[in-house]
């Protein structure tokens, strides 16, 4: 299983880690992971006519919706319209998000994060670094479990709570109601009957699993993977800012009231070579950082506007309190929440453990050196003060102060579609 520790004699790289080739393999299982070897020009690719094969379904699904949007829109109720505009915005981000395997800087992340920033690749530095890739993998794993069996359960529920309505109905008798019509997980615009005929309904039946399975797997699994790749920045943050703490002192034997003590010319130079680590160090992290959030800027602008937007209607569907609408739509809100508080709550760590490290290097024993090594520390601290996050279009922090602004905006959009929704419902009375 992927949540088992592999033996070491296994791995040689990352990519041999279990929960690192789960993630692999549920992304190559929609085309998605971006390091598949070339064997013709030996760079990193994915499954390129599956990808196509993707983007066209997912493109002729989002179509279907929009068209049975526009074509039932004044016959529709709204609750059941609502229904239709999740399941077309999640097809849009599921769109998006198949796309990003053919950005140059999506794959590059990926290669980078695996061969300089993963934890693998720093844990001979020290003790304390062996300590913090242990505690990571270990949260790594859980994480990866976790979101695999959140990501199923969804998929499951979505499906089933329709299926089992209709049963509950009686839409699978011999003697159907009158009037009845099938439920689904997703409503589109075809050339065949699927409300009322079982030869369609089975149709659409497979087509949502196959469309369910997809939207999730892609928000979910696209979470998981960025989620990954900040336990590692964190991580490696922890080690930069156990390395200053730890940074070699001068003997207290050999200070003095009446003259300074400095560090002698072999102590210098290691103490040179000490300082140059450290700052190769951050600015990996820095550059891997700002690559990251490149690549990362516009697929987050969309994905929290997504969640302001849908969070309310979700919110709205839910509001119904019966059994049908909390077993429909009550897995669905929970997880879209949840993975939205989630993503943006792993995103603070970054920033929060990033603030710690001005104060690790103003505490090193600068008073001491050398002035070459002074420069170098000066040099340092004016790299440190700039905070490390991720950024929406480059513009938006991601953290928990934007989460809390998109929960309460979709909170009050809720109240306010609640009303009018209430309103319509006393004058149609």
């Amino acid at each position: 299983m992927f949540f088992e520790r592999n033996s070491h004699s296994e791995i040689t790289s990352p990519k041999d880690l279990g929960y690192i080739k789960q993630v692999a393999l549920s992304l190559n299982r929609i085309a998605s992971w971006p390091l598949t070897k070339s064997k013709a020009n030996k760079k990193y690719t994915f499954s390129v006519k599956r990808n196509i094969a993707y983007i066209l379904f997912e493109a002729i699904l989002l179509f279907l919706q929009a068209t049975y949007v526009r074509n039932y829109k004044h016959t529709l109720s709204f609750f059941k319209m609502g229904h239709t505009y999740i399941t077309s915005a999640m097809t849009v981000i599921c769109l998006q998000r198949l796309t990003m395997p053919w950005l140059n800087q999506y794959r590059e992340v990926a290669r980078e994060f695996l061969e300089k920033i993963h934890l693998y690749n720093h844990k001979n530095k020290s003790d304390y670094a062996m300590k913090v890739y242990s505690r990571v993998e270990k949260i790594c794993i859980f994480f990866t479990l976790f979101i695999h069996y959140q990501m199923y359960t969804g998929i499951l529920l979505f499906n089933i709570t329709p299926w089992y309505k209709n049963l509950k109905a009686g839409m699978f008798s011999s003697n159907k109601p009158s009037n009845g019509t099938f439920e689904h997980a997703m409503y589109l615009e075809l050339p065949f009957d699927y409300l009322t005929n079982f030869t369609g309904y089975i149709f659409v039946f497979i087509l949502g699993w196959v469309e369910t399975y997809t939207v999730a797997s892609t928000f979910c699994l696209g979470d998981l993977y960025l989620s990954l790749i900040v336990f590692h920045i964190w991580g490696n943050l922890k080690i930069l800012k156990h390395s200053l703490e730890s940074f070699p002192r001068i003997n207290n034997q050999r200070m003095t009231k009446i003259e300074r003590s400095w560090y002698t010319k072999v102590e210098s130079e290691h103490i040179s070579l000490l300082i140059k680590e450290i700052v190769n160090h951050h600015r990996l992290i820095m550059d891997f950082m700002s690559k990251t959030s490149n690549t990362f800027s516009f697929f987050l602008c969309i994905y929290f506007a997504f969640h302001q937007i849908i969070g309310c209607i979700l919110l709205l569907e839910c509001s119904k309190l019966d059994s049908e609408a909390l077993g429909k739509y009550g897995p669905l809100t929970v997880l879209l929440f949840q993975q939205l508080i989630q993503i943006s709550v792993i995103f603070e760590l970054i920033g929060s453990q990033s603030e710690t490290l001005i104060d690790s290097v103003y505490g090193l024993p600068w008073e001491c050196m050398g002035l070459k090594n002074r420069k170098l520390v000066l040099f340092f601290l004016q790299n440190v003060r700039e905070p490390i996050s991720l950024k929406a279009c480059g513009m938006v922090s991601i953290g928990v102060q934007t989460m809390a602004a998109i929960i309460k905006a979709s909170c009050s959009y809720f109240i306010i579609l609640r009303t009018f929704t209430s309103n319509e419902e006393m004058t149609s009375g």
